[in-house]
């Protein structure tokens, strides 16, 4: 395999992808087979002879070339299981590849490499010991003065940037400042100028932007890649009318360097060529395979966003100058840390909200507000905590024509605003339309990168408005500070081994001022110590019960409060309906706040 690995990284890309990658294609049961053997050797690799599993794991680096989405995922999280026990490999293979033409594998490696880095953010072993050593490498892969292999791979600058970041963020790397500032906008230089486009590219990709139905079939750039994908590396906006066509072509240009053959110029010597050109799944294959078209075209468009990133023309940057928030493309694939949420699936709120429900016909009128307090404060072993985020449904059976839930949300409000005025919004029925709602969610965002990451928001100061009832018994909205308690983290993903991953975490904010940071082997928040912050709760009895429940660790909260000036407040809406009874038990909707630190009943 070390043979053939030579020999491969040595092709010219068109060629290669017809000797290997269509060779990967032509046998992917072999391939089915051989990953699911290896990821039943990876539990005992200590059992195995050292030389046997590197012979493998050079045969996984080579599959991240497959045109088949899974093969790569696998290979891609073989690897980074592997690297996560042997950091010393990933570090000598991403310097080994950075010199070789082959833009998916290294690509790849370097995200890897990323997610172990991310993984082990925490251990202060790998920390002080073999990341300190090898940060200058990989800095200057990049980011040198003179650097010693850089790429214009938008994901591999992405990574290779972060792991730098890391090492700054922990100490155990430093910059002049000049080379502060220059890392920070992601600017790097060359070794290969990006050539500028000539008329023949634009020729060629006219007619597939100006027209979607004449495009829809165009080789390599398909129509929705052209209208969709391609115009989010600028903003529409700002892009002006004729940036489709001039990315496009740039992105085109880049296909054709890399030796793409077009259909027009094709010539199959037989149908399993052409069958594995067009992305033609064979029978029995499960999961995507993508025409080798729309690997250029991958290539070739992260290629032209790193090019953009380092002009600082991508669409990454939200906020003022000096004051801006990095923000990844959308179209990066994988969480590169993979964490394996922990689910705790113990049923908290044991209070059956529906026991009344044949005492009368109005019940669905009845508020349950006051329950939900036997779940704002709980003991766990890691000590008390204080619910942040609830939703409590119930139904007697899985049909929806009777169901009731309550949702519970929590702010922090100022002490000093809302002391005194809380009187006339406690205890007081108000419709959903009166509700706050802040909508905070970070996307985009691997989640070991909380919070000490370029994409984590900075701090912000929301001004927002609660209803109140005046002395003659009106609605008025007042004008407070207020901050989210919580933040909802997503990452969307259509791969079916790196899964999309929702949650909720403390806000960036109070993230931030604690100095809170992430598990992300295991989807966990832990204070600066280690110790773990914030619980969540899922619990489902189906058709019957749902619960998520949120909870953060109640001195955190307290210490952010005090410190900071804020008290708690809980926003509680109900529904609750019953549409089989009949008259008199429409849709119930209402709404309730509290402020538990203000001793209010």
């Amino acid at each position: 395999m070390f043979f053939i690995s030579h020999q491969l990284k040595e092709l010219p890309q068109f060629q290669f992808d017809f000797i290997w990658t269509k060779f990967v294609f032509d046998r992917w049961i072999t391939w089915g087979e051989f990953f699911d053997e290896f990821f039943e050797d990876n539990d005992k690799i200590e059992e195995n002879k050292e030389e046997t599993i590197l012979l493998k794991l050079e045969l996984v680096i080579w599959l991240l070339e497959t045109t088949s989405r899974n093969f790569r995922d696998k290979a891609t999280l073989v690897l980074l299981d592997y690297s996560t026990q042997n950091p010393q490999f990933i570090f000598r293979k991403v310097v080994e590849y950075s010199s070789v033409s082959r833009p998916y594998i290294f690509e790849r490696l370097t995200a890897i490499c990323y997610g172990v880095c991310l993984r082990k953010q925490n251990d202060t072993d790998f920390i002080n010991g073999l990341f300190k050593e090898q940060i200058s490498s990989i800095y200057n892969l990049q980011f040198g003065n003179e650097p010693t292999a850089p790429t214009y791979n938008y994901i591999a600058i992405d990574s290779l940037k972060h792991i730098v970041d890391l090492a700054l963020y922990k100490g155990v790397f430093t910059l002049e400042e000049q080379e502060l500032i220059l890392l920070k906008n992601y600017n790097f230089n060359p070794v290969e100028q990006w050539q500028e486009t000539t008329e023949d590219h634009t020729n060629y990709v006219t007619s597939i932007v100006n027209s979607w139905h004449n495009s829809s079939k165009s080789d390599p750039l398909r129509g929705d890649f052209v209208h969709y994908t391609i115009p989010r590396l600028q903003e529409r906006g700002e892009a002006g009318p004729g940036y489709r066509l001039t990315a496009t072509a740039n992105i085109y240009k880049r296909i054709i360097e890399l030796g793409y053959i077009t259909e027009d110029k094709f010539e199959p010597i037989d149908k399993k060529e052409t069958d594995f050109y067009f992305g033609s799944k064979p029978y029995g294959f499960e999961g995507k395979i993508d025409r080798l078209g729309k690997k250029y075209s991958w290539i070739s468009f992260f290629d032209y966003a790193g090019h953009l990133l380092n002009q600082g023309l991508l669409n990454v940057w939200h906020g003022e100058e000096g004051e801006r928030t990095y923000n990844r493309l959308g179209d990066v694939e994988i969480e590169v840390s993979n964490p394996k949420p922990v689910i705790l699936g113990e049923k908290l709120f044991v209070f059956d909200m529906l026991y009344h429900k044949s005492v009368k016909e109005s019940w669905t009128k009845k508020p349950l507000y006051e329950e939900s307090k036997l779940i704002w404060n709980q003991d766990f072993k890691e000590g008390n905590f204080t619910l942040v985020k609830g939703y409590l449904e119930q139904r007697p059976n899985k049909s929806y024509d009777v169901r009731t839930f309550l949702l519970i949300e929590s702010f922090l409000v100022k002490k000093d605003e809302i002391q005194g005025n809380e009187q006339s919004i406690i205890n007081q029925e108000f419709d959903w339309n009166h509700d706050l709602h802040t909508n905070d969610h970070l996307s985009n965002v691997y989640f070991g990168e909380l919070y000490w990451a370029d994409n984590i928001p900075e701090v912000v100061i929301n001004q927002e408005t609660i209803p109140t009832l005046n002395a003659q018994g009106k609605i008025e909205r007042r004008v407070y500070t207020i901050e989210a308690t919580n933040t909802e983290f997503m990452w969307e993903s259509d791969s079916d081994i790196f899964k999309t991953l929702r949650g909720n975490i403390p806000s960036p904010n109070i993230g931030k001022y604690l100095k809170l940071k992430s598990d992300a082997e295991n989807f966990q928040i832990l204070d600066k110590k280690g110790s773990l912050a914030f619980k969540s709760f899922e619990f489902e009895k189906p058709d019957l019960i749902k619960q998520e429940i949120d909870y953060l660790r109640t001195d955190l909260l307290k210490k952010y409060m005090d410190e900071n000036g804020f008290v708690l407040m809980y926003q509680i809406k109900q529904h609750t309906y019953d549409r089989i009874t009949g008259k008199g038990n429409g849709d119930f909707r209402g709404m309730q706040f509290f402020f538990p630190h203000l001793n209010n009943k």
